[in-house]
C-alpha cells in the first residue's frame, strides 16, 4: 500500500528485464499498464522513439548496471516521450536488490525543471534591466544569494560582480567597513531586524511594500558620503516573494548644497 500511493513510479524488473511490479504511477507519469510496457526494451521503444538517443539510454544503463554491485545505486535524468506524445524529464534511481533484481524509481522533474528555467530566464532579464542603472542597485533571491549586481555598484563598491554572485551571508552589505552588518534589503526578509537597521541609518520609513532610507557611509580611506537607499520585494505572479532589490545612490551633492541654503537662508 506504501509502494501503491508513492508520490513517484516504482518499477520491480528482474535480471532478464522483465518487469514485475509497477504502482499506479507508472501509469499515471508515461501512461502505460504493464500490458504495454512489459519489459525494459518495450519501455525504453515507446519512452525513446529517436534511435539514436535510444541507444545513447541504453548504453548508458548498461555500462552502469555491469559494474553495480548489490544494494548500490545509480541515477539518470532523462527525457521521454510519454503515452499521450508528451515530453517529461524524469529522474530513474536504480537499487540492486539481494535477489538480483531491480527497484526502480521515477520522479517527474517536469514542472520543477520549467519552473527552474523560467526563474533563470527572469533573472537574465532582471540583471539585463539594472545593469544599466545610474544607481548603484543589486538583486538577491529568496535565499538572499546574489543574482544580479550591476556596474554602478562595482564601481561603488569596488566587488566585481564574479565575486558575489550566487553568494550569500551578506556578501552584499553596502558599508565598505569590513564589518559583516545588515542591509536595507534584509528588512524586505525579516522585520525583526528593523531596530538594527534603524541604528545603521539617519532614517528609515516604510510605504507600500518597500522600504526607504538615508545615511552616511565610512570608507576605509576616511571619506564619508551620504546615501539614499531603497528596498523592495520581487514577487511572482502568484504573490509569493522570490527575492529582493536594493538601489543606493550618493546624495552627498545634495546634500551639501541642502546645507549651503539653509546657512545662507540662516544668514
Amino acid at each position: 500500500r506504501i509502494v501503491q500511493l508513492a508520490p513517484f513510479a516504482i518499477i520491480l524488473v528482474q535480471a532478464d528485464g522483465t518487469f514485475r511490479y509497477a504502482n499506479r504511477k507508472f501509469k499515471e507519469i508515461f501512461g502505460y499498464d504493464l500490458s504495454e510496457a512489459s519489459n525494459s526494451m518495450e519501455f525504453f521503444t515507446k519512452a525513446y522513439p529517436d534511435h539514436a538517443y535510444r541507444q545513447e539510454v541504453i548504453d548508458a544503463w548498461i555500462n552502469d548496471l555491469r559494474s553495480l554491485p548489490k544494494q548500490g545505486e545509480i541515477q539518470h535524468v532523462y527525457s521521454v516521450r510519454c503515452k499521450d506524445n508528451s515530453k517529461k524529464i524524469i529522474n530513474f534511481v536504480v537499487l540492486h536488490l539481494e535477489d538480483s533484481q531491480y527497484l526502480v524509481s521515477c520522479e517527474d522533474l517536469t514542472e520543477l525543471r520549467l519552473a527552474k528555467e523560467e526563474l533563470d530566464q527572469l533573472r537574465r532579464k532582471l540583471a539585463d534591466v539594472i545593469e544599466f542603472f545610474p544607481d548603484a542597485t543589486f538583486a538577491v533571491d529568496a535565499d538572499r544569494r546574489v543574482i544580479a549586481w550591476n556596474r554602478a555598484i562595482e564601481e561603488f563598491t569596488g566587488k566585481k560582480r564574479e565575486d558575489v554572485l550566487g553568494k550569500g551571508d551578506h556578501v552584499y552589505k553596502l558599508l565598505p567597513d569590513g564589518e559583516k552588518r545588515l542591509s536595507l534589503i534584509d528588512l524586505v526578509f525579516d522585520a525583526d531586524c528593523e531596530g538594527l537597521i534603524r541604528s545603521q541609518y539617519d532614517f528609515v520609513k516604510k510605504k507600500g511594500s518597500s522600504f526607504y532610507a538615508e545615511g552616511t557611509v565610512s570608507f576605509p580611506n576616511g571619506k564619508v558620503i551620504s546615501l539614499w537607499g531603497t528596498a523592495s520585494p520581487l514577487c511572482n505572479e502568484r504573490g509569493e516573494l522570490i527575492g529582493a532589490i536594493e538601489s543606493v545612490r550618493d546624495i552627498s551633492e545634495w546634500k551639501r548644497a541642502e546645507r549651503s541654503l539653509r546657512e545662507s537662508e540662516e544668514k
